[in-house]
């Protein structure tokens, strides 16, 4: 495979599973900061392109043909044995070769690091902690042949990877530490007080984007299944046949929607941006649930349901740009589903309540 079609390869496949992880992430900020400003937004989006580089660098260029198979480096001082050969050679620091690399794998790792801690507010030894499990990742998928998609390894598995990935996590957490203690310097001298929810206004940005977190909820469940049967194609030789890929997490998507409807009216995704719901007073137990029903139904549990009919594509089709429309045009931005059955969004955000303090009455 040549290096042009691998790097479009991983351009377009990196950015589809980029997509679809950062959604949750950025759910856990939108709820954690209730709110999504500028700029988290470009932070997101540099946490993007950094995962699709990884993406990038663990699996391509793909090997075209025959190749040769990698036996793993586990002294990882290695790397370290080949800039001191290389500087006894005679080479400049600049242009050691080995020395170049391992100090790309540091520089690699930094952003990671110091996204953890901006992003999500991690401790230097957790961001460390995600920084070496994302490097192992990396190296298992490289020892494993792409976790048995190829018969051996196409590129070499490292533990001096390991070592110097972990520690560009590490400076680049030291870093998101020293920058985000000067940005919030005194916030953590307040007393904490209660989590409190806020009515706001609900807004279309809202609405769209609890529309994407139920797709990829959908979307996750569907590249987990698929992730598993390509490990059981692969590494166990068992062919999975493909209705048996795609049935079961698009029913257990459904089940997981279902269920958190009928608890509380609103489906996963709305409850990640912190949409509530507000249903008709002295509703009967049997006409809540008929109206939870056509929430359901004619909302994101509907979509996966004509997924599994041959036909359903169309119908999905149909289904989705109606939901659409109702998102755009309806009132307070309801939804197709939320019009169905009657019930209004309410929009919240999370406020701290300052901590209550007691002042004991003075005598005299």
């Amino acid at each position: 495979m040549n290096i042009a079609f691998s790097t479009a390869l991983a351009l377009g496949s990196g950015l589809l599973l980029n997509f679809l992880a950062l959604v949750p992430l950025i759910v856990l900020s939108y709820r954690r900061s209730g709110g999504f400003s500028r700029a988290r937004f470009f932070g997101w989006a540099a946490a993007g392109f950094f995962f699709v580089a990884i993406w990038a660098y663990t699996l391509f260029p793909l090997p075209d043909g025959a190749y040769s198979c990698h036996a793993p480096i586990w002294n990882p001082l290695d790397s370290v044995a080949d800039v001191i050969r290389l500087q006894g050679e005679g080479s400049s620091l600049l242009a050691n070769r080995a020395f170049l690399q391992l100090a790309l794998n540091v520089v690699l790792f930094l952003p990671l690091g110091f996204l953890m801690r901006a992003l999500l507010g991690l401790g230097v030894l957790a961001a460390t902690a995600v920084g070496f499990s994302l490097s192992l990742l990396i190296e298992v998928t490289q020892l494993t042949g792409a976790f048995g998609v190829f018969p051996c390894a196409y590129r070499f598995f490292d533990t001096g990877d390991l070592v110097t990935n972990t520690t560009g996590a590490l400076l680049g957490a030291i870093v998101g530490l020293l920058v985000m203690r000067r940005v919030h310097r005194g916030a953590a001298d307040r007393l904490p007080g209660d989590m409190v929810e806020v009515p706001v206004g609900m807004t279309l940005g809202r609405r769209l984007f609890a529309m994407v977190a139920d797709l990829t909820i959908l979307g996750l469940l569907l590249i987990g299944a698929g992730l598993v049967t390509l490990v059981l194609r692969g590494v166990f030789d068992v062919h999975v046949t493909a209705p048996l890929a795609w049935i079961p997490p698009t029913i257990v998507a459904f089940l997981l929607q279902a269920i958190s409807v009928y608890a509380g009216g609103v489906t996963l995704g709305e409850r990640a941006v912190l949409i509530r719901v507000r249903e008709a007073d002295a509703v009967a137990a049997g006409a809540r649930f008929a109206r939870r029903t056509a929430r359901l139904l004619f909302g994101i549990g509907g979509f996966m349901l004509l997924g599994l009919w041959q036909f359903g594509p169309i119908l999905q089709f149909l289904l989705g740009v109606a939901a659409l429309v109702f998102a755009f045009r309806s009132e307070e931005h309801r939804g197709l589903g939320q019009w169905m059955a009657g019930s209004r969004p309410v929009a919240v955000e999370r406020e701290e309540r300052a901590a209550q303090v007691f002042v004991p009455p003075q005598r005299g």
